[in-house]
């Protein structure tokens, strides 16, 4: 699933920052149902490698992963 990003119209997986104090599972339930309004229902996997890294314009460096999900609309037509 992606989602299209509002800064530059891009299609982008749904993802985002951690809120202070959030765990994994909180951060990643709260940021689909913000950015796509899925729920999710179980957590498929975790990927991540930690050759990879993102050099953002300010300088700042992160390490990414994504988690695979699964999930359900939040109101609307279910199949």
């Amino acid at each position: 699933m992606l989602i299209q990003r509002s800064d530059n119209g891009l299609g982008a997986l749904p993802g985002g920052a951690f809120d202070f104090g959030e765990s994994v599972a909180e951060c990643a339930v709260r940021e689909t149902a913000e950015e796509a309004g899925i729920e999710i229902v179980s957590l498929v996997r975790i990927y991540s490698d930690p050759r990879q890294a993102v050099a953002f314009a300010d300088g700042e460096v992160r390490q990414q992963f994504s988690t695979g999900m699964r999930g359900e609309p939040v109101g609307g037509l279910r199949n």
